[in-house]
C-alpha cells in the first residue's frame, strides 16, 4: 500500500514539473538565464522571442549557431525582428 501511495506522489510531480519550468526555458534553446547557465539561441526564432520578452533582457544569453534573420523583414506578410530594447521614445 505504502509503494502505491509513493509510485502516484512520483507520478503527480512528473505530471506537474513541467507547468513549473519557466517560460523563457520553452522558448529558448535551454539554460536558465543565469551567467553559468545562459539561455541558449540556436534558431532565428528563438532570438527574435528575446525581444518580447522584456522581463529576460538582464538575463544572460549565449548564441549557440549562425543564425539566418532574412525570414524576419517584415515583407510579403513576414514577421519583423522583435527589437532588444526598442527605443520607445
Amino acid at each position: 500500500m505504502q509503494v502505491t501511495r509513493r509510485f502516484r506522489e512520483i507520478v503527480a510531480v512528473a505530471l506537474f514539473l513541467p507547468t513549473i519550468v519557466s517560460t523563457a526555458t520553452a522558448q529558448y534553446g535551454g539554460g536558465s538565464g543565469t551567467k553559468d547557465d545562459p539561455y541558449q539561441i540556436w534558431t532565428a526564432g528563438q532570438l527574435n522571442a528575446v525581444g518580447t520578452e522584456p522581463n529576460d533582457w538582464d538575463k544572460h544569453f549565449q548564441l549557440m549557431a549562425d543564425i539566418d534573420l532574412s525570414a524576419f523583414d517584415g515583407r510579403e506578410g513576414r514577421p519583423v525582428f522583435n527589437v532588444v530594447a526598442p527605443d520607445v521614445n
